[in-house]
């Protein structure tokens, strides 16, 4: 009987030891993946020109962009999958979309979670091994260089994430690869992430840098700026892991940036070396390339507003079940529980987008995006004549 008490005690000492073991190892591995497994870049307000070296490629056939080193060059990607029955040469067959590997470019505060959800949700029964790598706001370098060197898979791969963009140029499993997303208006999605980060207090990536709690809604849309349009102009070779909370980062647009011991974004990054490293002239060079590619670039091209009916679209193209199980499934539509708190939810909408429009500051800094958005909107629409016609639906 005297045995019991010292088994008691042999028994706890175990559980203390190994949740110690336990602790230790979580802290060797965090640290290994923080100093040794990732390569650390120290971008310095003088190193512009070791800057481009982690750059690649350049804008063919456009005169003056020689000295343009910034990977905006697309390769390898199936076309818009509507527009190409309108080209007298078809460029692409039916079955290279569905059998193919597909790759959801995820525009923040567009229905991108319901759709990143409800791709998880239908992969295994659509044949479809969707990938849990999400081309993070840490890690999209790596994550790039795995999926460039990974095998041939049984399944077509569904990838996604924000960081997404490009990764078809380096699949290398044989089959073809395309794009889609879903994009919504510019102001309404910088007066959305704007209320979502003043709530949220996780370290969510997209509320990093600046508190909105603590700042307008001018100042947020200022700090964000033309997110879309730096989603196409993605660089893995930023995201690499690095963390550098020096002046180079702080001293941005006059604001007074504040970074938690965290990972700096590469969204972040991509913002500042964009800015420092090329003219105006250059980023608008930039982004006429990426507005005449936009209708190259995605499979479909989705738009909020009309979320069911761009779900309509993306389970004609791809056979896999988007409409059937995740229509009307848009999570962040807002839950209200009387008529009068979703009232005054849209009153300071409104307000919050009169205030926006009011600043001229802001509709420059959103210019990208709202450009890329105009030409979407009329990609949309021909889409869905496209549609129509195919499916024998009215729209």
């Amino acid at each position: 009987m005297n045995n019991v008490p010292v088994q008691k005690m042999k028994v706890k000492r175990y559980t203390v030891l190994l949740s110690l073991a336990a602790l230790c190892l979580v802290a060797l591995w965090t640290v290994y993946q923080q100093f040794s497994s990732h390569p650390t870049y120290n971008w310095g307000y003088n190193d512009v020109k070791r800057h481009r070296k982690i750059a690649t490629g350049h804008i063919p056939d456009v005169p003056g962009s020689e000295g343009f080193d910034w990977p905006v060059v697309r390769r390898k990607y199936l076309p818009n999958y509507f527009l190409m029955w309108d080209r007298p040469q078809k460029t692409a067959s039916v079955l290279s979309y569905r059998d193919g590997n597909m790759v959801f470019l995820h525009h923040n505060k567009a229905g991108g979670s319901s759709i990143r959800k409800c791709l998880r949700e239908i992969g295994k029964e659509s044949g479809l091994n969707v990938s849990s790598s999400v081309f993070s706001y840490r890690y999209a370098a790596q994550e790039f260089h795995y999926w460039k060197h990974a095998p041939r898979t049984r399944k077509h791969v569904g990838l996604y994430g924000g960081y997404a963009f490009g990764v078809c140029d380096v699949l290398n499993d044989g089959r073809p690869c395309s794009y889609f997303t879903m994009i919504r208006d510019p102001y309404d999605r910088a007066i959305s992430a704007y209320l979502y980060c003043s709530k949220n207090t996780s370290k969510d990536q997209l509320c990093t840098a600046l508190k909105a709690s603590e700042v307008s809604v001018v100042d947020w849309a200022l700090h964000h700026g033309s997110f879309f349009f730096r989603q196409l102009l993605m660089n893995p070779a930023v995201c690499n892991g690095s963390y550098d909370d020096t002046e180079y980062l702080r001293n941005l647009d006059g604001f007074p940036h504040k970074f938690s011991r965290d990972i700096i974004p590469c969204w972040f990054h991509h913002k500042v070396l964009l800015q420092r490293m090329f003219t105006e002239e250059e980023r608008d060079r930039f982004l006429q390339h990426v507005i005449d590619n936009l209708e190259n670039y995605f499979a479909v091209i989705g738009l909020l507003e009309h979320f069911d009916l761009s779900l309509s679209m993306l389970q004609h193209v791809y056979h896999v079940p988007f409409r059937d199980k995740c229509s009307d499934a848009h999570y962040n539509t807002g839950k209200f529980r009387r008529v009068q708190q979703k009232v005054e939810a849209e009153r300071l909408v409104a307000s919050l987008k009169q205030q926006l429009l009011a600043d001229p500051r802001v509709n420059e800094t959103l210019r990208a995006d709202l450009l890329l958005y105009e030409k979407a909107k009329s990609i949309f629409a021909r889409q869905v004549e496209v549609y129509s016609h195919l499916t024998g639906r009215d729209s």
